[in-house]
């Protein structure tokens, strides 16, 4: 997040889908609520909590929501492999699953309470001067994000 005194540059945007191989799904379930995710195995990367917005009458309402789980990898790639082979249900942005939901290999769940997009920034002090190498990093990140 941006702070005031801070200048930045938008680099692209994401979504996180909470999916799943229909093979796991078939033997344990599909959850529907958020609280049915504690009686799946969730696959954990960096973070025990999973990002969730309540969609409901009122705004939506943000929630971190612990989740717990038998994998843990520090690598989407390696999380996408273990939901593949119907290990658990996973929360990852879209750039790791969305071929996946395409195909049909992974299941999108709790749409309801899928966050909205958010953005990816490049953020950096405004009273400073970037430095060349700094300035092109951001402006290789900006092509190659899109």
């Amino acid at each position: 997040m941006k702070r005031l005194n801070d200048d930045g540059k938008k680099l692209s945007r994401r979504t996180n889908f909470v999916c799943a191989a229909p093979a796991y799904l078939k033997k344990y379930g599909t959850p529907y609520t958020l609280s049915e995710l504690s009686e799946h195995n969730c696959l954990l990367g960096t973070r025990d909590y999973w990002h969730f917005i309540e969609n409901n009458k009122k705004a939506g309402k943000e929630r971190n929501m612990r989740v717990s789980g038998t994998v843990q990898y520090n690598s989407g790639h390696s999380l996408v492999d273990a939901a593949l082979k119907g290990l658990g249900i996973v929360q990852l942005p879209d750039y790791y699953v969305q071929r996946h939901l395409a195909s049909g290999a992974l299941v999108s769940l709790l749409d309801n309470y899928r966050e909205p997009e958010e953005s990816i920034w490049a953020v950096y002090p405004h009273n400073r001067h970037l430095s060349p190498r700094i300035r092109l990093l951001v402006d290789y990140l900006t092509e190659r994000l899109v």
